[in-house]
């Protein structure tokens, strides 16, 4: 998905400025070009979220955590 979107990006840019100085319509490359801006953040958002449910699945394994009880401690 990063690759598709660097590839949109690329080609958006490239037909935007070609559009520009040529005074056609540039709807079209902008459509490009918001595609590839949009593949490279939703590739981003899911390589974070695969990152922070790898981080919860071995930081907070709830039955693995011992509970201090203070009334072994009182004397």
């Amino acid at each position: 998905m990063k690759t598709w979107g660097w590839i949109c990006v690329v080609v958006g840019g490239l037909a935007f400025l070609g559009a520009v100085l040529k005074g056609n319509n540039p709807t079209g490359p902008v459509f490009w070009l918001g595609l590839g801006v949009f593949l490279l953040y939703r590739a981003n958002q899911k390589k974070q979220e695969q990152k922070e449910k790898d981080e919860w699945s071995k930081g907070s394994d709830v039955h693995n955590v011992k509970v201090n009880n203070d009334n072994e401690n009182v004397k």
